[in-house]
């Protein structure tokens, strides 16, 4: 496996944008899988004989390829659209290679690229889809055509017609000469699990959860960000990817300014006076007036995120991008507190990476947002975010508490309405 810890740190150094994510996989060599592949824990299974016949930099490519279908999210997008396997196989592949090219990646010949399918380029893996699918059905009907045209006029087929596979034959891409497309053996939903796959919980190597991924997501897509905004040089794709990520379905900071009116909307662009800082005037003024300096009022924001068992991994990777919003949106002082039928220790995070969820059993957020009133200080606004199986507070609280709904809640638990209600669609 040298070639795969070579291929890691190479793309370590040329793209440390994606550091987490390189880091963040475990590799799995299994000779039951024909090339590489990835599933949707976050585990790369990789042929050995396959990798020992590539050269260093194609490797290299693959890894890089590999990485992007897990942070595209492909598992989960072919669960959405119920996509045959082949077709979303080859249209990731399109769409993936594109970007590949421009960041001066080396990959295996016999590669699929839009043009070789008279595609346009830079496109998304869902229009890849459709019209691969749409020209499928077209290969089928002229085939079926001809097919119906090759019949004696006594109505005797011959033997090539009557045996037609009505199937959809995918079309090929042109100018392979007949060879072999490359493709890496990624792509089947989850529910199809392939022969090599270990199981979620596998001792030696298990699967990274939805929310852990989630969080990896993030870290990568604000690592490019922030490498484009200051050297440039990252692939088209990869920009727009990034910025779906890293933007939040709620926009906090409209959010809370236009339905608080006694918190974090008053205390956002405040300051306090400190005479542990030095005032920035005061290189210019008598030495002998001492002035304070000051630090700047953030809101302080307290999030309880439902921990239950009804939470799924998906539904909390939501939840995490939700408070990436709100410390990038608001720059709140912001406390974490895991609730399923009782509340958790509360953890005071500046990052994501931070938080620890921890919970599974009951479902109570009247539970968390009493833990959260009883924080010193007291928070400016409480954030729940649940799926909605919960018991609420039957008395106003104190505080602004604002419901985030992942997915479409319950009609059982309706939210009182002196909380504000938002909906967060889960993709």
């Amino acid at each position: 496996m040298k070639k795969i810890e070579a291929a890691r740190l190479a793309l370590a150094k040329k793209f440390p944008y994606l550091s987490a994510a390189l880091w963040a996989v475990r590799v799995v060599e299994s000779s039951r899988i024909p090339t590489m592949g990835v599933d949707a824990g976050w585990r790369l299974y990789v042929n050995p004989a396959f990798t020992e016949s590539l050269q260093p930099k194609e490797v290299t490519g693959v890894l890089w390829h590999e990485l992007e279908h897990l942070l595209r999210k492909h598992h989960r997008r072919a669960e959405s659209l119920g996509a045959d396997p082949m077709a979303w196989n080859l249209a990731t592949d399109c769409a993936i290679n594109d970007d590949a090219k421009e960041a001066g990646l080396v990959l295996p010949e016999g590669g699929c690229y839009p043009h070789l399918f008279g595609l346009e380029a830079h496109r998304a893996e869902e229009y890849y889809y459709q019209a691969l699918q749409q020209q499928a059905l077209q290969q089928q009907a002229l085939t079926q055509a001809n097919a119906q045209g090759s019949r004696q006029p006594n109505g005797q087929g011959n033997s090539q017609g009557d045996s037609q596979d009505n199937s959809q034959a995918m079309p090929q891409p042109n100018g392979q000469g007949g060879k072999k497309v490359w493709m890496t053996d990624t792509h089947a939903p989850a529910i199809e699990r392939r022969a090599w796959e270990l199981g979620h919980d596998h001792a030696e190597s298990p699967a990274l959860s939805e929310a852990e991924a989630e969080i990896v997501r993030g870290e990568v897509a604000r690592a490019i960000l922030e490498h484009a905004k200051t050297r440039g040089s990252v692939p088209a794709g990869m920009v727009r990817w990034a910025q779906e990520i890293v933007a939040p379905v709620i926009p906090w900071q409209r959010v809370m300014a236009h339905h608080l009116r006694n918190g974090v909307r008053l205390t956002v662009g405040r300051t306090r006076p400190t005479y542990e800082r030095i005032h920035r005037r005061m290189g210019v003024m008598d030495a002998r007036v001492r002035l304070p300096g000051s630090y700047s009022l953030k809101p302080r924001v307290a999030v309880v995120v439902d921990t239950s068992g009804s939470v799924s991994d998906r539904m909390l990777g939501h939840a995490l991008g939700e408070i990436q919003g709100i410390l990038r949106q608001v720059g709140a002082e912001l406390v974490v507190v895991s609730t399923d039928a009782q509340a958790h220790a509360a953890q005071k995070v500046q990052r994501v990476d931070q938080i620890r969820l921890v919970g599974g059993g009951g479902t109570d957020m009247s539970v968390g947002i009493e833990a959260a009133m009883k924080l010193h200080p007291r928070p400016d606004v409480i954030v729940v975010l649940t799926d909605g199986l919960t018991p609420w507070p039957e008395q106003k609280p104190p505080v602004p508490v604002i419901a985030g709904i992942l997915g479409e809640g319950s009609q059982d638990f309706p939210v009182p309405e002196f909380i504000r209600q938002v909906e967060i669609p889960i993709a």
